[in-house]
């Protein structure tokens, strides 16, 4: 090979590496400040939840993940 030839293919070569480095970096997922990202397995555990006295609800105020405690109405 001529030298041409092999500036050229050093030029290739470095115009890759820099773009593979570019795309691994903007591809990246970037979570807030204050959350952890992982991979990993989760084991939940389910709770029945049930009442002393049969009936009707008329409003449910408390939504979905809300915690609550004994008494809370």
């Amino acid at each position: 090979m001529t030298r041409s030839k092999w500036i050229l293919l050093a030029a290739v070569a470095a115009i890759c590496v820099v773009a593979f480095y570019r795309w691994t970096e903007n591809s990246s997922l970037k979570l807030p400040s204050g959350f952890a990202g992982s991979n990993g397995r989760i084991e939940a555990v389910e709770i029945d939840v049930a009442t002393k006295t049969p009936g009707r609800l008329i409003d449910v105020l408390a939504q979905e993940g809300d915690f609550v405690n004994a008494g809370d109405i």
